[in-house]
């Protein structure tokens, strides 16, 4: 997520991760990111609800870390 905001999975899919301000992810944020994201499994999926549910569609990962999911 560091070097450019993509793995082989976003790759594929056409997306990337960029900060709030449209910045690259530094190493915190894609720790806190990575972090939360492994909370977001641990309860279940639980949360990752508002990613599915809010109109930004930022999950508590993303909130957390400051970061979103864009297109390619």
């Amino acid at each position: 997520t560091v070097g450019g905001g993509r793995t082989i999975g976003k790759m594929i899919a056409g997306i990337r991760v960029t900060g709030d301000d449209g910045r690259g992810v530094d190493i915190t944020g894609a720790v806190v990111r990575a972090l939360g994201y492994l909370a977001g499994v641990a309860t279940l999926g639980l949360l990752f609800a508002p990613a599915v549910f809010s109109a930004d569609r930022r999950g508590v990962h993303d909130r957390l870390a400051g970061t979103r999911v864009v297109n390619a």
